[in-house]
């Protein structure tokens, strides 16, 4: 992964992680929501928590974006839900706090 570490140092651990921002981006940004989710973290996610892990929220948001992404009508559910994963000074609950807890979202979001 020297390209990795190259283009885009001490930001991602793992070519995977690169892998599931890259797709979360792209998806977010055909959704058309990506600059709404960028404008609502800038004023409300706090950054400075000792817990908030890139790695959790990049892993967290891929799992809600191909969960949801793909049923366009609900976009504003998936708009919403981003926002559990990240701590945030607007009272929002910080439900997925680690990757095992995101993993969990495949699970709710299942066809029964």
């Amino acid at each position: 992964a020297a390209w990795l570490d190259k283009r885009y140092p001490s930001t991602f651990a793992s070519f995977d992680e690169f892998k599931a921002a890259r797709v979360f981006m792209n998806a977010m940004q055909k959704l058309q929501i990506f600059d709404d989710w960028a404008s609502w973290c800038d004023a409300h996610c706090i950054f400075s928590d000792g817990a908030l892990s890139n790695t959790h929220t990049i892993y967290s948001n891929y799992e809600l974006v191909k969960a949801l992404g793909k049923f366009p009508e609900f976009t504003h559910v998936l708009l919403e839900a981003l926002k559990l994963v990240v701590p945030s000074n607007d009272g929002s609950p910080w439900l997925w706090q680690q990757r095992a807890e995101s993993s969990s979202i495949a699970l709710l979001l299942a066809p029964m």
